[in-house]
């Protein structure tokens, strides 16, 4: 996975970098939440986010990547477990909250929990070839139409978790649509819902 770490303390920083490396996973690591904010993209697959660091906070980044992408999977790190602060962030939208101090093994759980989730998402389907033969597209679309199966996915929430930073046209989608259906033993799981964009259902 490629994920983006945000965290100030730069013993704990390297610590968390390594163990994600060693296991396989692409890190950018950051210590200011300005430059965070900078590189927030589309390819991101998860965020670690400290709450207290220099110039944009944690919560307010957390913010500001789920006003970039609706979709984007977000675990805060932090000493300040009030009610008011997990309260904020899970409004907000993190998917997890980590208290510090914590051991680096812990956090690699919860990393491994997650990825072990959005496998077991896609593993009852049946491909062609296999979810290797997939383009990072299609492997994009696939997961927002399995995380919202037998409801309609609109082109706009497709525009905003497969194209994120380029414009999406309706060809391109329906031709995006195509490839993915052309790689899948059950085609038709996919359903195009006429003037509304499309929908994944259990066969």
């Amino acid at each position: 996975m490629k994920i983006l770490l945000l965290e100030d303390t730069l013993s704990l920083n390297k610590a968390i970098t390594q163990i994600l490396d060693i296991n396989g996973h692409e890190v950018l690591s950051f210590t200011d939440g300005q430059e965070a904010m900078n590189n927030i993209t589309s390819h991101i697959d998860l965020y670690l986010l400290d709450i207290t660091v220099p110039n944009i906070n944690g919560l307010e980044l957390l913010t500001m990547i789920k006003n970039y992408n609706q979709y984007s999977k977000v675990i805060i790190m932090s000493a300040d477990t009030s009610i008011n602060t997990l309260s904020l962030a899970y409004k907000n939208g993190c998917i997890d909250f980590l208290k510090k101090p914590f051991d680096v093994k812990e956090l690699q759980l919860k990393i491994s929990r997650f990825a072990i989730v959005q496998n077991e998402l896609l593993s009852s389907i049946k491909f062609r070839d296999s979810i290797n033969s997939l383009t990072l597209k299609e492997k994009k679309l696939l997961e927002l139409l399995v995380n919202n199966r037998n409801e309609i996915v609109s082109m706009e929430e497709i525009e905003e978790f497969v194209y994120a930073e380029i414009t999406m046209t309706t060809d391109a989608a329906r031709s995006l649509v195509k490839r993915l259906r052309s790689k899948l033993i059950d085609p038709d799981c996919i359903k195009t819902m006429p003037y509304q964009g499309y929908m994944y259902i259990d066969l």
